[in-house]
This record gives structure tokens, sequence and C-alpha cells, in this order.
């Protein structure tokens, strides 16, 4: 799967779990080849808002979406940690 096309997947499963990204959505779906290459996705893939959405866990003490995050930021390319999960 391309880049493109976990972002527009991770985006759908984020905003389906409660993710709110208003109007920004549609444009940054159609868009997303310009954020893809200078990473702008970034901003987004590692807010504490979205993941919280995106691994809709319920909350405890220790929050497991912390633990992702942690994850991602090892990876090199942290969409393919995310498609992982889509």
């Amino acid at each position: 799967m391309t880049n493109k096309e976990i972002l527009k997947k991770v985006i759908y499963k984020a905003t389906e779990n409660g993710f709110k990204m208003g109007g920004r959505f549609h444009y940054f779906v159609e868009t997303s080849e310009n954020y893809i290459a200078n990473k702008v996705y970034y901003n987004l893939i590692f807010s504490h808002s979205f993941a919280e959405a995106f691994w809709k866990e319920p909350k405890f003490f220790l929050r497991p979406w912390k633990w992702h995050l942690q994850q991602m930021v090892l990876e090199k390319n942290p969409l393919k940690y995310l498609e992982k999960y889509i």
C-alpha cells in the first residue's frame, strides 16, 4: 500500500472513531500528496487527539495510545507502523 493510501485509511479510521477534522478532512485527503512529500502529516498523526481516536481504547490510568506514539517515533516511516492497525 502506498503512503497516500495508508494516510487516507488512517484518517478515515480516526474520524470514524470520533476524531474531528471538520471541513479540513476532505481538503487534507485530496491534497495528501503534498502533505506526504513534505511530511506535514506528522503534525496530524503524532497529535494526542488523533492517536486517542485512532487507537480507540478505553481510558485507563495508563493510556496505550501513548505507547503507540512512542513506537511510531522509532520508525523510519511511521505510516507503515500505522498500516498494521488499519
